[in-house]
């Protein structure tokens, strides 16, 4: 077994602040004393010039060879590099002041991870210090102080907090867009046009905007089981006024004579969390007036040898305990706009429920249970009013054409946001797809094909019937130049000979359990527990999207981002590093194992492999 060899004891005024390793060295900061090195038996003194003498040590970790990174309890960050110590410049810097830096750790890529006590964990680049992500109470974790933290060698850090171990893989692409406040209502469509994210919900239409005042935040806190609809901060305190979601009327009698057990438990636990943080603040200051009390002039010699084990002595070291300062009203405002870089602001113009969002080169189409809308340069325009809009599609003019419970309706000319009605048409439409001069329609157990002529007016129009799809909802898409119905788990294309819709029983087609067709004109296909693309452009980032089980909606926009809906969520999937690939070509030269002449001789093989990088 291995024994002790040697104790240092510390002086009682001058307690040790640390202890850390730098290439190869045993460091150790004394309070008031300055920094020290473990040589031999022997204690002696290196601070370096600037080194912080009223700070304890409390993360310390290598970033390179030659570099170690140092924390104090007074939040600051330090690069020391041989005798030379340098502080950091952070863009955090005034986050950490403010929440309690309480440790660290360096992460395998390009980030290292800090804790602290009120604002959970910061991942901050190693090559700028700038802040990549924010875990957060309000991003996800179950708490704000983190008490552990460590990575693994699958890429994942590990958080430990008061209410359970959380575990965050920085390695996937994927970034969760819904926690953001002031989205309202379960989301139906997103669009990004001209920089700007749009997000139709079932309670109108909504932008994304990033948060450059903390007046712009409406909702401060994610509260579980609660929506938050307003935060007003004052001097003392932060009010949080809530507005529960729709529950059953059953469940409202019971919460109203019997009580909210959830709420009830939750005020509880908050207030007990509040009582700790109050006893936590009140020692930190008792501790703060003790140390300064007792901070008197008592020399340590860089020669000094420390008590060893042998030594006839009945004091032991020091006991000190590490104080942080806390201020709760400058946290609140600092964790939001680190926390919550954006916010959905709604677009008050857009009424109504939004089915559809579609852009149109400078112009953005809003379809809704209400009307249709256009956005052009921020200023949005009801174009049609008391028709409820449930699919758009424009035309290589941009002209555009609405399905609508009440027929088809389309654009007199393109731009001019003037809709007129296809007499000919008045059967309640689902959807609609189009091709060149064709226009394809689809209604309630039919489907309909409209000519259209040279202005993109309807010209000519046939009707089929499909009885087997009584009670379906019929989705049109286009795939090869060709149409194609998707209703339900049945997939319809057209023989144009026989000029009929038939079931299509190609493999393709297979082991169906969910369509998908984006306003971007991609079809997502569910089979077998797996996503594919119609398009093969889309098909690498399929392998994420088995991640999700209730995927609603899929999109991809201008920049490649892929935007997944979910029941009650809204996620952005990265683009994906293109596929590595590679030539690979063996060449054949020797004797057989008869002695006669090979027969692969001077033969050549050659294949290509294909490799996908992740992250």
């Amino acid at each position: 077994t291995r024994q002790v060899e040697k104790i240092w004891i510390a002086r009682p005024a001058h307690p040790f602040a640390g202890i850390f390793i730098h290439r190869g060295r045993v460091f150790v900061p004394v309070f008031n004393k300055g920094l020290h090195r473990l040589a031999g038996n022997e204690m002696v003194k290196a601070s370096p010039q600037g080194w912080p003498k009223l700070a304890y040590i409390n993360t310390a970790f290598s970033l390179s060879p030659s570099q170690t990174l140092l924390g104090t309890t007074n939040s600051q960050l330090y690069s020391f590099e041989s005798q030379h110590l340098q502080a950091l410049p952070l863009e955090a810097e005034a986050y950490l002041q403010e929440n309690i830096l309480t440790g660290g750790r360096d992460l395998p890529g390009p980030y290292f991870a800090l804790a602290t006590l009120t604002g959970g964990c910061l991942l901050l680049d190693k090559k700028n210090l700038a802040v990549a992500h924010t875990l957060s109470y309000q991003t996800g974790l179950p708490d704000d102080e983190v008490k552990a933290l460590g990575p693994d060698q699958y890429g994942g850090l590990w958080l430990a907090t008061e209410y359970g171990i959380s575990r965050a893989d920085l390695s996937l692409p994927i970034e969760n867009f819904g926690d953001f406040p002031g989205l309202e209502g379960r989301i139906t469509a997103v669009a990004w046009h001209q920089n700007t994210l749009y997000v139709g919900t079932t309670l109108g239409l909504f932008q994304l905007r990033p948060v450059k005042d903390p007046r712009q935040l409406i909702t401060l806190v994610r509260q579980r089981e609660e929506k938050l609809t307003e935060v007003k901060t004052t001097i003392d305190r932060t009010l949080l006024i809530t507005k529960y979601e729709e529950i059953s009327r059953t469940e409202r009698l019971y919460r109203t004579i019997f009580g909210n057990p959830d709420q009830q438990k939750k005020a509880e636990r908050l207030r007990k969390k509040e009582e700790r943080r109050q006893e936590r603040q009140d020692k930190r200051k008792s501790n703060l007036a003790d140390t300064a009390k007792g901070l008197e002039d008592d020399p340590l010699t860089t020669t000094e040898r420390s008590s060893s084990l042998t030594r006839e002595r009945t004091e032991g070291p020091t006991q000190t305990e590490t104080y942080y300062e806390y201020d709760g009203q400058k946290m609140s405002v600092r964790y939001a706009l680190q926390s919550i870089p954006f916010v959905f602001e709604q677009v008050a113009a857009v009424k109504g429920k939004c089915n559809q969002i579609l852009a149109r080169g400078a112009r953005l189409g809003v379809a809704t249970n209400l009307g249709y809308f256009e956005i052009q340069d921020g200023q949005a325009a009801w174009l049609l009013r008391n028709q409820e809009v449930l699919d758009i599609w424009h035309n290589a003019q941009n002209q555009a054409y609405l399905a609508t419970q009440a027929g088809l309706f389309f654009e007199a000319d393109a731009g001019s946001g003037n809709f007129e009605k296809a007499e000919a048409l008045r059967a309640r439409l689902h959807s609609l797809a189009g091709q060149g001069k064709a226009l394809w329609l689809g209604g309630e157990q039919e489907i309909y094909e409209i000519d259209l002529d040279a202005q993109g007016r309807p010209r000519q129009m046939r009707r089929y019937l499909l009885p087997d799809l009584a009670q379906k909802k019929i989705e049109l898409a286009f795939f090869e130049q060709k149409p194609w119905v998707f209703a339900g788990r049945q997939v319809y294309g057209f023989d144009a000979r026989a000029d009929r819709w038939q079931l299509s029983r190609l493999p393709r087609w297979q082991n169906l359990a969910q369509v998908l067709i984006a306003s971007d004109g991609k079809t997502w296909l569910q089979q077998s527990g797996q996503w594919r693309c119609l398009s093969a452009k889309a098909g690498e980032s399929s392998r994420y999207l088995n991640l999700f089980e209730d995927l609603q909606g899929i999109y991809t926009d201008p920049n490649q981002h892929t935007w997944l809906i979910t029941h009650q969520n809204l996620y952005r999937l990265r683009p994906l590093p293109a596929p590595i690939q590679a030539r690979v070509f063996l060449f054949c030269y020797g004797p057989s194992r008869t002695g006669g002449e090979n027969p692969c001789n001077r033969k050549t093989w050659s294949w290509t492999i294909r490799i996908m990088p992740f992250g």
